[in-house]
């Protein structure tokens, strides 16, 4: 799954450790949570390193939890504001990706499996061809032969596996974008 960085490197340093204090963590706390190094945390905090994309996901949580906990009714913070716009934004470029990543796998399965049932197609009627009577002159039984191979031949280079493969995709980018969409819905 690929993250969505909305943090520039300067807001990043404050933000993260914004993010953490309003937390109440220490570095080496938010180090654990994240299943990352405390160094790193440090380095990220001072923008000379990024975190992996699951720690990355595990941020955005926090921040979409401080964003719309009772909290905020306390105290309104305009920076988090901007960032929520921020990632808001970034989340409707996400989704609008992942919708066209979906809608030219969903054409290349169509793509493939038309194809697919045209060699069928081909198949079954040199193989009705096969059973007819005109078909047994020399010339004729030759040319069949010839076309049943090229047939067979282009059947295979259109195997199930790629079906299922883009069905698998398909399905996985559909998952990817109900999960972005939830968490674009604001919580209560």
């Amino acid at each position: 799954m690929r993250i969505i960085v909305f943090y520039t490197k300067f807001s990043q340093m404050n933000s993260i450790a914004l993010l953490r204090n309003s937390l109440g963590l220490s570095q080496l706390r938010l180090a654990q949570y994240l299943g990352v190094s405390y160094s790193l945390v440090a380095m990220h905090e001072k923008g000379l390193r990024t975190l992996p994309t699951a720690a990355s996901q595990k941020l955005v949580v926090f921040e979409l939890f401080l964003l719309h906990s009772p909290a905020k009714k306390r105290k309104t913070y305009p920076h988090l504001q901007q960032q929520e716009a921020k990632a808001n934004s970034k989340l409707l470029q996400h989704i609008k990706n992942l919708e066209f990543k979906k809608l030219q796998a969903e054409r290349q399965l169509a793509v493939i499996q038309d194809k697919f049932k045209q060699h069928l197609l081909l198949l079954n009627l040199i193989e009705h061809l096969e059973n007819l009577p005109a078909a047994s002159s020399p010339r004729t039984t030759e040319w069949i032969k010839i076309a049943k191979l090229e047939a067979i031949e282009s059947a295979e280079k259109n195997p199930l596996h790629k079906q299922q493969a883009l069905e698998i995709r398909i399905s996985s980018i559909g998952h990817e974008l109900a999960e972005v969409k939830q968490r674009m819905q604001p919580k209560p």
